[in-house]
Order: C-alpha cells, then sequence, then structure tokens
C-alpha cells in the first residue's frame, strides 16, 4: 500500500499495514490555540482574534518550538522532520475553516 493524500492529511500506513493521518504540526497549534480561546472567551474566536493571538503569543502554545518567527504576514517554521517551511497568515482564514470541517 502506498501513503497518498486523504482530507488534506497525509495518509500513510504503519508497519502492520494499519492507515494513520499524519498531521500538520502547525494545523494542531491553531487547533489548540482556537481550543483555548473557546475555553477562556466562552465563544468561537474569529479568525482574526486566532491571528492576533499566534501573532503577540505563540511561544505559550508552542512546546516543540516550531514556529522559529513571524515577519510580517508569514509565519517560518520547521516540521518535526527538519523542514523548513512558510505559512501566509493571509491563509489562516481559509486553513482554520478547512480544519473546523475535519471536527465533525
Amino acid at each position: 500500500n502506498s501513503p497518498g493524500y486523504v482530507n488534506r492529511h497525509f495518509c500513510a500506513y504503519d508497519d502492520e499495514g494499519i492507515k494513520e493521518n499524519r498531521t500538520n504540526q502547525l494545523h494542531e497549534l491553531f487547533k489548540k490555540v482556537r481550543r483555548c480561546l473557546i475555553e477562556a472567551e466562552g465563544c468561537e474566536p474569529s479568525q482574526k482574534r486566532i491571528q492576533k493571538e499566534i501573532e503577540n503569543n505563540y511561544e505559550l502554545y508552542d512546546r516543540e518550538e516550531i514556529i522559529k518567527y513571524i515577519d510580517g504576514d508569514v509565519i517560518f517554521w520547521t516540521s518535526g522532520h527538519g523542514n523548513h517551511r512558510r505559512f501566509k497568515l493571509s491563509s489562516l482564514g481559509p486553513t482554520l475553516s478547512n480544519l473546523k470541517k475535519q471536527e465533525i
């Protein structure tokens, strides 16, 4: 069985041939920020509120230290595999929307 993409998660098979989903670490951080804001504020935070929280306080959520820095509209981060990546904050709205849909 070969790996492939399913629902924007990388789909792979472990040693026993059981399917497992690998998630994007940055997306997991976005979900953590959203969950914490929901807990703290009691309602669904706006995309702008989540973005401000990430820009101002990402260190509080980023235990794996994947975010190296934020410069203007771009998050520079490194995956657990050592791949250097960029994420444009202008893509945060659609990304959050997709992440919410995956929760259903």
